[in-house]
């Protein structure tokens, strides 16, 4: 009726299929339609006709990594690295707001004919075949997946973030970083290639980023898509000035986290609750109280403010399994800041 090419993505749904697999198609592809970033494609419809289920969005022009890995396509670090910068981006994104792919891997990322990276299928649940590993529900595609995920361990959207480490590592070298006969074991028990190994044109800092994207243990990775995709910005940054081949001189801004990391682990005083006070509703209220703080301070970009407040926090509330993934996610967010800020300052020490 509107006249507009788009691109369906379609399952069946007759008395054949089970209505978990419908009811998970629509829910997730409600999920996937909330997000709304230019670095995930979008979705204009859902809807069903004659026993089939229909997902319509965007129709896009370019190829995705997966094609342009296997035929080695020529196209500039620059453009790689720019490309990857937007995937995280785009994986940031949909964390904040409550979604994890979980299924990152080369067909799913895209490169436009504009050199605008999108990611595709976000937040929507794969059907089962037979390379995707499905135990009461669909995880991923195993030679992308983080080792948690392989060992059906529980994960959250840090897992994301090692499947798009080893996609980069890939879309770089056009060589998997743990290629082997069995990808998925040496995921887990295994040390990825180097990067250099794969393209020695590449710059050597490069290595250090993707290491970091790659480590086994989610609490060395990246934390958020904006952290890692502040340490890619400044390579990228670099590239583009014309700096030295070895990158010697460059520090990433998540260098400049690690206090901030170092003092996430270490177990802040605990504060005793008042006397004559019901503990769950003193933390309750005292989670009213510092939770806007932060994001006061966030806002302001305030971090001796936020790294206070945060501090507060799991002084009050580290032991009520209600606010784990809250203080967990505000140390994401205050080592994002610590970033952020590092990256201004090492950019006006360039200028």
């Amino acid at each position: 009726a509107l006249d507009r090419t788009v691109a369906l993505k379609t399952i069946r749904t007759g008395i054949d299929v089970a209505p978990e697999v419908r009811q998970r198609f629509y829910r997730e592809a409600r999920a996937c339609a909330r997000l709304q970033h230019p670095n995930i494609i979008t979705v204009f419809d859902l809807g069903e006709a004659e026993n089939t289920a229909y997902i319509a969005m965007e129709l896009l022009e370019g190829a995705d990594f997966r094609r342009i890995i296997q035929e080695r396509r020529s196209i500039p670090v620059e453009a790689k690295i720019a490309a990857s910068v937007e995937v995280c981006d785009a994986i940031a994104h949909a964390h904040r707001h409550g979604v994890i792919h979980r299924d990152i891997k080369p067909s799913n990322l895209f490169l436009t004919n504009e050199g605008r990276a999108k990611v595709l299928d976000f937040g929507i649940a794969r059907l089962p075949s037979s390379n995707l590993t499905v135990a009461g529900q669909i995880l991923g595609t195993p030679n992308y997946m983080a080792p948690e995920q392989i060992l059906a361990r529980p994960y959250d959207g840090r897992a994301d973030l090692f499947s798009a480490a080893v996609v980069f590592f890939e879309f770089l070298t056009y060589v998997h970083p743990f290629e082997s006969k069995f990808i998925p074991q040496r995921i887990v028990q295994g040390e990825q290639n180097s990067l250099l190994d794969g393209n020695n044109s590449l710059p050597v800092i490069l290595e250090k980023v993707l290491a970091r994207g790659l480590a086994k243990d989610p609490d060395r990775r990246y934390q958020t898509g904006d952290e890692f995709a502040v340490d890619l910005r400044t390579v990228l940054d670099a590239l583009r000035g014309n700096a030295s081949p070895s990158f010697s001189g460059i520090q990433l801004p998540s260098q400049h986290a690690v206090p901030l990391t170092r003092l996430q682990h270490e177990p802040a005083s605990s504060i005793a609750v008042p006397e004559g006070q019901d503990p769950q509703e003193w933390c309750l209220s005292e989670a009213l109280r510092l939770l806007p703080e932060f994001e006061a301070a966030i806002d302001c970009r305030d971090l001796a403010r936020a790294q206070a407040t945060v501090v507060a926090l799991e002084s009050r509330l580290a032991g009520d399994v209600r606010f784990t993934e809250a203080i967990r996610l505000c140390w994401s967010r205050l080592t994002e800041l610590d970033c952020v800020t590092a990256s201004m300052q090492i950019g006006r020490a360039h200028v």
